[in-house]
């Protein structure tokens, strides 16, 4: 009996963290004061989330129409389970890194149509969005270099200076101000800094002055199904600016980015670094990429297992950042779908992604790996499109579209990979009935289903890109945590 006593006691402490697993809700009209517990009880700002510590199982819930100013840093989960950050009902919860500077009398002339703000920010500007992304201001590192609408400057007091041939808030709609980290809590770089056993789903994270999210020695991370767009643009040093969509670094091991948009990020939209750590066990499948400076990247001398799947990525040379690269930012590299400037330990796979480019920067290219890299990695039945200057690089050759057959010769890569236009939707970025990469993929285990949870293969075999190209009745759908989406 005893035995059975202590046996009982084991298996309930064992139990007891998903037993207690709690769901938060939190909402514009809602109450910090509340538990947060339901949709009726549902908390109001970010900052009563960073102030209650979540544990292993729990899950936040952000109302899908909502929308935040404030900066969202995560809690870790463990062994036992992950903390998951998410949106509920219709839409995605926008979480903004900017402040408004819309108020007229908040602007003064400094004469010869330069304007200042009164106000001081804290940490620095790194993008100016106009008018609900009609256009974005373009940066530079003195005052006396503004002579166009939008161009800004700020000051080492953290004054904002605009070019503008009226009152800004006059002129424009709408200014938002995007800043290093949040500008609003500490001063990292992340405006969302991920933690380890992490699940973050259905955001929409926008205005950033640097890095979107990220973190530092972590583990267990996975992000998916949220969108990223308009970021980056700060100093990192000196003149140089930097800013991604997700930056993971150091120590780094299970991660899984899936099935996001990065639109208009200042460099990578994903990027893992580092000059010491070791990565293991890092995917990127299913996302799309469109007018990122950098799709891809990795600059890691320790990895193992990096894997590149069904990913689109489209026109990185035409990134907002692509006219302001020289605005006292000094040199900066050329526009990449995917860059890797080291090796991996084992082999790592890119395989059944479109990288596409229409642009006519002459330096850009949509691979570009170390000679010395390529042996490791696994190219093949990937899609390449860049129909003027050169496409595919190492430190040694370039290769244009003409010269596809010889960079197959020379590195005996991308046997089965296309080598011609994708032919894509151009606001979805999905497959048209005549492209050449419907059924030219391969069968993954780790890519069952696309960007849109269909399962593939819809037609007779996987189809190169995030998305299948599906017409008429879909097969059947996919099955994710026991929900069969059709």
């Amino acid at each position: 009996m005893k035995q059975n006593i202590i046996k009982f006691i084991f298996v309930f402490f064992v139990v007891l963290p998903s037993t207690f697993a709690s769901d938060y809700y939190v909402k514009n009209d809602g109450d910090d004061t509340k538990d947060g517990l339901s949709i009726a009880n549902a908390w109001e700002t970010i900052s009563k989330v960073n102030g209650h510590a979540q544990s292993p199982n729990d899950t936040v819930h952000f109302d899908g129409l909502g929308t935040w100013r404030e900066r969202l840093v995560l809690d870790a989960g463990d062994i036992t389970g992950y903390v998951t950050y998410t949106s509920y009902g219709t839409g995605k919860a926008l979480l903004l890194g900017s402040v408004e500077r819309n108020d007229t009398s908040s602007w003064t002339t400094d004469g010869g149509n330069i304007w200042y703000d009164d106000t001081a920010f804290a940490h620095d500007i790194g993008i100016l969005i106009f008018d609900n992304e009609d256009s974005v201001g373009t940066k530079y590192s003195t005052s006396g270099a503004l002579s166009s609408q939008g161009d800004f400057y700020v000051n080492g007091s953290g004054i904002l200076y605009i070019y503008s041939v009226s009152n800004p808030a006059s002129y424009y709609s709408d200014i938002e101000c995007g800043q290093y980290g949040s500008g609003l809590v500490g001063s990292t770089s992340m405006f969302i800094p991920l933690s380890s056993y992490n699940i973050v789903s259905n955001l929409d994270v926008r205005y950033f002055g640097a890095n979107g999210m990220g973190g530092h020695d972590i583990s267990h991370v996975i992000v998916r199904d949220c969108d990223f767009s308009y970021g980056g643009g700060c100093y990192l040093s000196g003149t140089t600016r930097f800013g991604n969509g997700i930056e993971v670094g150091n120590t780094l091991s299970d991660i899984l980015v899936e099935r996001n948009t990065f639109n208009q990020i200042y460099d990578e939209a994903f990027t893992n670094q580092s000059t010491a750590g070791t990565h293991t066990d890092i995917t990127y499948k299913n996302n799309i990429y469109s007018n990122c400076w950098f799709g891809m990247s990795s600059s890691v001398p320790n990895q193992d297992n990096i894997i590149m799947e069904c990913n689109t990525c489209v026109n990185p040379s035409s990134c907002w950042s692509a006219n302001q690269r020289s605005t006292g930012s000094g040199a900066e590299s050329p526009a990449r779908c995917i860059m890797f400037s080291v090796a991996p330990s084992n082999a790592s796979y890119i395989r059944g992604n479109i990288m596409y480019d229409t642009g006519s920067n002459v330096n850009s290219h949509l691979l570009k790996f170390g000679t010395d890299t390529l042996t490791k990695y696994r190219l093949d039945y990937n899609c390449y499109y860049k129909p003027s200057n050169a496409m595919i690089a190492t430190d040694s050759d370039e290769y244009t579209q003409a010269q596809y057959s010889t960079w197959l010769t020379d590195y005996n890569k991308d046997t089965n990979s296309v080598n011609a236009d994708p032919v894509l939707d151009d606001n979805t970025y999905g497959l048209q009935s005549t492209s050449p990469c419907i059924s030219a993929g391969i069968f993954s285990p780790v890519v069952t289903y696309d960007y849109s949870l269909f399962k593939r293969p819809q037609g007779t075999g996987y189809d190169i890109g995030a998305k299948e190209y599906r017409v008429g009745t879909e097969i059947e759908g996919v099955t994710l945590n026991g929900v069969t989406i059709e």
